[in-house]
């Protein structure tokens, strides 16, 4: 069985102590889009966008998270 709610707890302990760790990021961001966490997953990857904003995939997939959770 699947525990999610056990994965969400630990990379959002995981984001308490590394707060720009690129990895964490994305990984917890995939969870929540996978739990529907959809404003969770939209503050994941506009963490991602303000950490690395040299890299496109993070806007479009921050564009993608605002546009799920209707934030124009």
């Amino acid at each position: 069985m699947n525990d999610y709610d056990g994965a969400r707890r630990a990379y959002s302990n995981a984001i308490k102590y590394a707060p720009e760790n690129e990895n964490i990021l994305r990984d917890l961001s995939y969870l929540q889009i996978h739990t529907r966490d959809f404003k969770g997953f939209e503050e994941s990857r506009l963490n991602l966008c303000m950490l690395k904003p040299g890299i496109l995939i993070n806007w479009v997939s921050c564009a993608c998270a605002m546009r799920v959770n209707k934030n124009y």
